[in-house]
């Protein structure tokens, strides 16, 4: 295999490898997004039937059932900073304009090799950028789960299902 095959061959592969990972960063952007909105969603449903259940009469929560929905309330505002931080723009390593200015002149010298370069470095940050927000949007997910048990729990205990 003569040389200029091999680099293209790996050129092929770091371009795979590049859009695989653009993919990857897309996909969690739009779930951060997705988190942050479940949880300002359950966050104005719990809110709102707190009012609605409190509204022209005296109702008392339990203790425990306000402790639960306050910690409910809490997580799923975690959750949502989650989901934010999850979408914060990166800055990603790219070929500036002078490399680029330097492929229309008649004695280019960035070559291939460079090009490889910059892809396998723009590959590298984007799969560090990447397993950070994986593991962003697990906590966001766990917290919102923990969330709507805390949730349930406390509607049980404020309807009196088990003793406070």
């Amino acid at each position: 295999m003569s040389h200029e095959t091999r680099i293209q061959h790996k050129s092929s592969f770091l371009t795979e490898q590049l859009v695989e990972e653009r993919a990857r960063k897309t996909s969690f952007e739009t779930r951060g997004m997705a988190v942050i909105s479940a949880s300002g969603t359950l966050v104005g449903i719990t809110t709102g039937a707190v009012a609605l259940a409190a509204s022209g009469r005296s109702v008392t929560f339990p203790e425990s059932a306000r402790l639960l929905l306050v910690a409910a309330m809490v997580m799923l505002v975690l959750a949502a900073v989650l989901g934010l931080l999850i979408n914060v723009p990166v800055r990603l390593p790219q070929a500036d304009t002078g490399d680029l200015t330097q492929l229309l002149e008649p004695t280019a010298r960035f070559g291939p090799d460079d090009w490889n370069r910059v892809k396998r470095d723009t590959i590298v940050a984007l799969r560090h950028v990447n397993r950070r927000r994986a593991r962003s949007l697990l906590a966001a997910l766990l917290l919102v789960v923990v969330a709507l048990v805390l949730m349930m729990a406390s509607a049980a205990f404020a309807l009196r299902l088990f003793p406070a």
